[in-house]
């Protein structure tokens, strides 16, 4: 029988939340040793960067407004956002193997 288990698991309660504007955002805190990978949700378009220092821009992933996704992370990486227009919150919620 195959193996029906998720891909990753969520950590409960690892979730930080990012305030958009059309100027690109950075989470406050690193993502934690175990994560390897993300699950971004947001509010609005956005253009989302991930690494030790990233700067979210017009050239990076776009994420819909509405949507969520999964990224393969790196431990200490940190997550920036930029909306395409307007304001809006992106949920970034770390995820292990």
């Amino acid at each position: 029988m195959a193996d029906k288990k998720p891909p990753f698991r969520i950590f409960e309660g690892t979730n930080q939340n990012l305030a958009l504007s059309t100027t690109h955002a950075v989470t406050s805190n690193a993502l934690s040793a175990d994560a390897t990978a993300i699950r971004v949700a947001t509010n609005v378009d956005v253009y989302i960067s991930v690494g030790s220092a990233p700067t979210a821009t017009t050239t990076d992933i776009l994420l819909p407004a509405g949507t969520i996704d999964y990224l393969l992370v790196e431990p200490s990486d940190k997550v920036s956002g930029e909306a395409v227009a307007g304001t809006g919150v992106m949920s970034v919620t770390e995820c292990s193997r």
